[in-house]
């Protein structure tokens, strides 16, 4: 199990996969509450070219599959991929080269937009570092704002609490940003 994990449990022995999700539940807490609205954006972008990759992966499979096994039940499959506006049809083998036909200008178009996107991601990040915040910076934050505010902020902190006390930290630095450009 994820040692970074295991620093979530409170009681119990829960999966990793109980681990991850509460993680994710938490970071998307956080992040929403912590970063704005320019973080809510990045989020949805985030959720939505996943889906994109999903997708395209999805359906990329499904054709190969296909080749291997025409059968009809992966060809009613074909018609889970709304976007790719698949022709109604019958089961027959010349109505599954008909559907798949139709759907590839679909699948192919939204795979150049995922390439495209992809690369957009790598122009803007060029080092390839991933940007994933961690435990030790949840604490080193929390020390931090203990010793700017002379104060002890309890372990088990909310989500909304430890966001507050992020709100109140980031007016504290402007504040001090502003005096400094005041000269004071």
């Amino acid at each position: 199990m994820n040692n970074e994990l295991e620093k979530l449990i409170i009681e119990g022995t829960p999966t990793e996969k109980e681990l991850s999700d509460c993680f994710d539940s938490l970071y998307m807490q956080y992040t929403e509450e912590a970063g704005g609205l320019q973080a809510k954006k990045k989020l949805m972008k985030t959720r939505q070219l996943t889906q994109l990759q999903n997708r395209v992966k999805m359906f990329g499979l499904l054709i190969e599959v296909i080749n291997i096994l025409p059968t009809k039940e992966n060809f009613e499959f074909l018609y889970s991929f709304n976007e790719y506006l698949p022709e109604r049809m019958e089961f027959s083998e010349d109505n599954l080269k008909k559907v798949i036909n139709s759907m590839i200008p679909h699948w192919k178009s939204e795979y150049v937009d995922l390439m495209n996107e992809l690369d957009k991601i790598k122009l803007s990040n060029p080092s390839g570092k991933e940007s994933h915040y961690t435990y030790e910076y949840f604490a080193s934050t929390i020390t931090e704002m203990e010793s700017v505010f002379k104060t002890v902020i309890p372990e088990n902190i909310t989500v909304g609490k430890y966001c507050s006390w992020i709100a109140k930290y980031k007016a504290y630095a402007r504040r001090l940003e502003i005096e400094k450009l005041n000269g004071k």
